[in-house]
């Protein structure tokens, strides 16, 4: 994002952008940002923009060779085309000699690296790797976007809000916007605030049933069931969550003992680094062997309502009690 301000600020460009990864708000922004520097208003017969894959590279070629009108550069946006898996032979060619007035901007969620198209590019464009930032880097842009709308967020609300909010930057940004909007005239912005307004994730709710569960407090446990019940979510569904979270815990426990840190962990388990310590808290509360002990109550479950030998809906909630008495 910092190489295409630097660009558009200074009017010098690269022929070719290749804006790939799975952020599709980051690669939004930068295709956005660089069709307003480029097309000016009533000019857009100076832009093209082709999506699929079933584009037809000769339209392709035919459209990046013609000239812009009264302007200094066309742009070609190609998105999702598949070309950096499938192969191009006419735009690995062109990119050889690339047309100087006109600018192609490539957006792919994959690309194959290996790929003759990608190799043609790694000396003749701008290649940008878009994927979900760190937490830290999150937590940054939320502030940023805070501080804009004149508003303070405490440390602990922030990462709270991430936590239930960050499977996108394009659901952050949604979430966000309703959380300014319902604070604006308070100054700051705490937990209470975003538990009222910001949806909060399945694995989540059944998180905070879970740790009601370790703490003994069944009451608080099986109201929260009850919740995700009324919420239209399916039992077996919440079993499943259950035992995936108890094995997350399992493993945690496991790395925690041999002295890994949270960053590790978090890689190994493949969840982001802020619900390490969501997990080594809950953790601490078991030994190795209660939490396998969970594990196989959550599969004995299972298999007995798959065979029919009790309802789903009672099966869960008896394990859910066994797991807090």
């Amino acid at each position: 994002m910092k190489t295409i301000n630097e660009n558009i600020a200074n009017n010098q460009y690269k022929n070719i952008y290749l804006l790939m990864g799975t952020e599709k708000y980051l690669k939004k922004q930068c295709k956005d940002k660089l069709k307003k520097a480029l097309v000016q208003e009533g000019f857009e017969m100076n832009y093209n923009y082709y999506e699929g894959d079933g584009i037809n590279p000769s339209d392709v070629i035919a459209n990046i060779a013609t000239m812009p009108f009264f302007a200094d550069y066309r742009l070609v946006v190609i998105e999702n085309s598949g070309f950096f898996k499938k192969g191009c032979e006419m735009l690995e060619e062109y990119i050889k000699n690339p047309v100087s007035t006109t600018i192609i901007v490539f957006v792919e969620e994959e690309v194959d690296k290996r790929s003759k198209l990608y190799k043609a590019l790694l000396d003749n464009a701008y290649i940008a790797s878009l994927d979900m930032p760190s937490t830290n880097d999150l937590k940054r842009w939320v502030l940023a976007g805070v501080s804009a709308a004149g508003l303070k967020i405490r440390d602990s609300a922030c990462e709270y809000f991430l936590e239930n909010s960050a499977t996108s930057m394009e659901n952050i940004s949604k979430e966000l916007e309703k959380l300014i909007c319902y604070t604006l005239d308070k100054g700051e912005i705490n937990i209470d605030d975003v538990k009222a307004v910001c949806i909060q994730k399945l694995e989540d709710r059944i998180f905070d049933m879970m740790t009601f569960m370790a703490k003994k407090e069944q009451k608080r446990a099986l109201e929260l069931y009850a919740d995700l019940l009324l919420l239209k979510e399916a039992p077996i569904r919440i079993l499943f969550m259950m035992a995936r979270q108890y094995n997350q815990m399992l493993l945690c426990k496991d790395l925690l003992k041999e002295g890994k840190g949270n960053k590790e962990i978090a890689l190994l388990l493949s969840v982001r680094d802020f619900v390490v310590p969501r997990l080594a808290g809950i953790v601490k509360n078991y030994t190795r062997e209660e939490i396998k002990k969970c594990v196989e109550l959550c599969v004995d479950t299972e298999n007995a309502i798959k065979t029919g030998n009790v309802n789903d809906q009672i099966g869960v909630e008896m394990a859910i009690v066994e797991l807090s008495k």
